[in-house]
């Protein structure tokens, strides 16, 4: 067999030998040696076949090397030995495998990248404590992990089906129908047998649905547990402390029979008696929202004779201080809204306005229309003001963002964080805006028509 090399130099010749020939052909028969003619003309046609058949060897054999290669390739890939490699001779042919080889050892590490990455996927499902179930966009369920089944016990195979053939938690497969075919789906809330379960929806790039299954029990028990312990000290407490205000409202009646040196610790018993007393109430509201939590039905109201109720002690309490009250709202301007809530939240934030605000201020309380359709409740004051610093916690319990001037007025650090719980609810959001100087204004952002429907999905 003939190297490359050796190919090349015959068909070099072979060139040379019928150029010669051809130019002798011509010489003779400008001689008239016919006999001369006849022997070149065959040997012409017999070097030229010979440089036909060498061509031949020169194109087809890299043809053939590289058809073998490529069949021992595909050998190689689907007998799945990575170690193997092509080992085939010649220019041709070694090239080939050269390239071929360096193909399947870059193909051998993107397959170890994949498997390893497909092995760490399976490892962090197996082992993660929360159910993952995850849905086709067609509805048929593509994989669960272990941790869902534990807490959701199914009815058989689940990969091929719907969640609602297999899964007996008829939520599953609400929140997918939601975040499929609606424009998504808040976490919804579950129980599974006796666990508090919480399913939060996720819409995937390729159009499926990827549900997480949190196990909650342990949380809302704890919450039971501080709810039910604050709510029977709170009422416990609430006797005795009538019983000592009922004496110091006897005292203080006929106060000018007491030596004059005890006069200032009546009052001092009175006033904080007050504070404790209200302090137990807001407790107890507190708990009884906390208890309520995301279950407080809305309905479609008129707002005005709503917030005209719940600003009436606010208002009263602004004419004492000589404050400026006013409410703004169109007579036909409707929301959705809890009544009770709404009432419970604008008063608070009124009667906080009404607090912080100098003698001579001003306080509006309003109700308006975005461009959006959604409806706003603003409470504005032109009182002292919040420093933005305090603005993510004046929400929390107790929370004092001035301490002298809390304890002055009485208050219970309760307010604010009663409108947090009330708002989360009623599905409404709560912004501020204030500075130190130009006043505060609480905004409550009600809910759409299509916020309030899901609201009333999530609670029956």
């Amino acid at each position: 067999m003939l190297d490359l090399r050796d190919r090349v130099a015959l068909l070099v010749i072979g060139s040379a030998l019928a150029s010669g020939l051809a130019v002798s052909l011509v010489l003779a028969w400008l001689s008239g040696a016919q006999g001369l003619v006849a022997v070149a003309s065959f040997v012409s046609a017999g070097m030229a076949g010979l440089c036909w058949v060498v061509q031949r060897q020169l194109v087809g054999l890299p043809l053939k090397a590289v058809d073998r290669s490529v069949r021992e390739l595909n050998a190689l890939v689907r007998s799945g030995d990575r170690h193997r490699r092509l080992t085939l001779q010649g220019d041709a042919a070694g090239a080939v495998a050269g390239a071929a080889n360096r193909l399947l050892e870059t193909l051998d590490k993107d397959r170890q990248q994949l498997e390893g990455e497909a092995r760490l996927r399976r490892q962090l499902l197996e082992q993660v404590p929360h159910g993952v179930l995850v849905v086709d966009a067609d509805g048929t369920i593509r994989l669960a992990n272990p941790a869902f089944s534990r807490l959701i016990p199914v009815r058989g195979a689940l990969v091929g089906r719907i969640p609602v053939e297999v899964v007996p938690v008829p939520e599953v497969q609400e929140v997918v129908n939601q975040a499929l075919w609606e424009s998504g789906a808040d976490e919804r809330p579950c129980v599974s047998g006796a666990r508090d379960l919480v399913l939060r929806p996720v819409r995937l790039q390729d159009g499926g649905v990827l549900v997480m299954v949190e196990d909650v029990t342990t949380f809302r028990s704890a919450e039971r547990a501080r709810t039910r312990f604050v709510a029977n000290v709170s009422h416990e407490l609430r006797t005795p402390m009538a019983s000592i205000l009922g004496w110091t409202e006897i005292l203080e009646s006929d106060i000018e029979r007491l030596p004059e040196d005890l006069w200032e610790p009546v009052n001092a018993i009175r006033r904080n008696g007050v504070r404790l007393r209200d302090l137990f109430e807001s407790l107890l509201e507190l708990s009884r929202i906390e208890a309520r939590s995301r279950e407080l039905p809305l309905q479609r109201e008129r707002l005005e004779p709503l917030l005209a109720q719940a600003v009436v002690s606010a208002a009263d309490r602004a004419s004492l201080h000589e404050q400026a009250f006013s409410l703004e709202c169109e007579p036909t301007l409707e929301g959705w809204v809890n009544v009770e809530a709404l009432g419970a939240m604008v008063g608070n934030l009124a009667a906080n306005a009404s607090a912080y605000t100098p003698q001579g201020g001003r306080i509006v309380v309003r109700a308006l229309a975005e461009s959006d359709g959604r409806v706003v409740v603003e409470v504005q004051d032109s009182g002292i003001g919040i420093d933005p610093r305090h603005h993510d916690r004046i929400f929390e319990r107790f929370y004092r963002v001035d301490h002298g001037r809390a304890r002055a007025d009485g208050g219970t650090g309760l307010g604010l964080a009663i409108v947090k719980h009330l708002a989360l609810a009623a599905s409404c959001r709560i912004s501020v805006d204030s500075a130190i100087g130009r006043g505060t204004t609480f905004r409550l952002h009600l809910p759409d028509a299509a916020t309030a429907r899901l609201h009333s999905v999530s609670i029956r």
